[in-house]
């Protein structure tokens, strides 16, 4: 569903705001203080169908962007008769999401919205917490304008898609057709407002690995508003792509592994080195570890090295899974997550991601999965 609003819901609103302020000027419960705008102050009220009592919760970002899912870092408030109240203060503007827990079906929570200084407000459904509507700020008319032609853009290519698989037809020139489309849908984005916060969020957002390094810079220099943490991590994922080129040297990197040695590019001169990330919690990652542990019992007396690097925080969960997934070779994880140095170097986007290093030091190939795996580094040792 997208995220504008009907005449009617526009209409139900406005009157859940009314008679909200007039509950709170009417109460002498603690939220019955006035509301108003103030510097570095948010207010985000509404109402909430099919839930008449309860808590929700803000989720909302760390100071390096990444999403706070801990308990105690959430923000919550009561809902009464509906209704329910947020207050607080904020820095900057911030994507958040509203969550409500359902004791049989667990958590449930809202599309992201942004959250600034000022009033905002919220329609939330209880049982479909992602068609809840959100208004507000300017940056968040922004955002679900945008989110909205993403959307028809999406809508359109997947009716397409429908057509052209029951006549059994290609669809490699209806994908890239799409994936220029959003392309330019992004920048354009990015070129009519360079100075918003916006813009920077919905370029990290919607990057993939495919995007070509003269389209990434085009973006970046388009943006205007480079003090953030979305500015930042584009221009470390330009970086990143930038040298991890197939046939280029890998990135130096240097770890400690889990038998506290450290180990460096030189460690593995002269060797074939296959490099996975991957986590405990990651369904894909598990599901691939087979296939390693395959390759590496069959390649590694022939010369394959391996080195497993994990993007967990947990200890615990991490040696849990090296474990029960029995992966003998060398495992390291510093349980920094995603904010590691050699995660930032490579710059992949989603896990499994993993690289081949060849005896020169230079990524040779990437990403080998299922298959891959085997009819590459058959290729390389037969």
């Amino acid at each position: 569903m997208k995220d504008d609003l009907t005449l009617r819901q526009l209409i139900q609103l406005s009157f859940f705001i009314l008679l909200i302020v007039f509950s709170l000027a009417c109460s002498r419960h603690q939220y019955s203080q006035k509301i108003s705008k103030k510097e570095g102050s948010y207010t985000l009220l509404g109402k909430i169908d099919g839930l008449d009592s309860g808590v929700l919760y803000l989720q909302h970002s760390d100071t390096a962007g990444h999403i706070i899912f801990d308990m105690p870092e959430l923000d919550s408030t009561n809902i009464k008769s509906g209704f329910f109240l947020f207050k607080g203060k904020i820095a900057s503007p911030e994507p958040r999401k509203i969550m409500v827990k359902n004791l049989e079906q667990g958590w449930k929570w809202t599309k992201f919205f942004i959250l600034d200084t000022g009033i905002t407000t919220a329609q939330l459904y209880a049982d479909s917490m992602y068609s809840s509507v959100v208004i507000g700020n300017e940056l968040q008319t922004q955002f679900a304008t945008f989110n909205n032609k993403l959307f028809d853009l999406d809508t359109a290519y997947q009716k397409t898609a429908v057509v052209y698989r029951k006549e059994a037809k290609n669809t490699d020139s209806l994908d890239s057709q799409y994936t220029q489309a959003k392309y330019a849908l992004i920048l354009k984005e990015v070129k009519t407002y360079p100075a918003s916060f916006v813009s920077a969020y919905l370029v990290k957002r919607n990057l993939d690995e495919q995007m070509p390094i003269s389209y990434l810079e085009e973006l970046y220099n388009s943006i205007d508003n480079k003090n953030n943490h979305y500015s930042n991590a584009l221009l470390t994922f330009i970086k990143a792509k930038k040298q991890t080129q197939l046939n280029k040297p890998a990135p130096s990197f240097k770890i400690i592994d889990s038998k506290n040695r450290t180990l460096t590019n030189e460690t593995f001169k002269g060797k074939y080195l296959l490099i996975d990330f991957w986590a405990s919690w990651c369904a894909p990652c598990r599901e691939q570890n087979p296939n390693l542990v395959k390759a590496y019992n069959k390649y590694a007396r022939k010369g394959l090295e391996m080195i497993s690097v994990s993007v967990d925080k947990n200890k615990q969960e991490w040696e849990d899974a090296v474990k029960h997934d029995s992966l003998t070779w060398i495992q390291a994880c510093d349980l920094k997550g995603a904010e590691s140095k050699i995660d930032k170097d490579f710059g992949f986007l989603t896990i499994p991601t993993n690289f081949l290093i060849d005896k020169e030091g230079k990524i040779i190939d990437r990403n080998l999965s299922d298959e891959r795996i085997e009819k590459v580094l058959h290729g390389i040792f037969q």
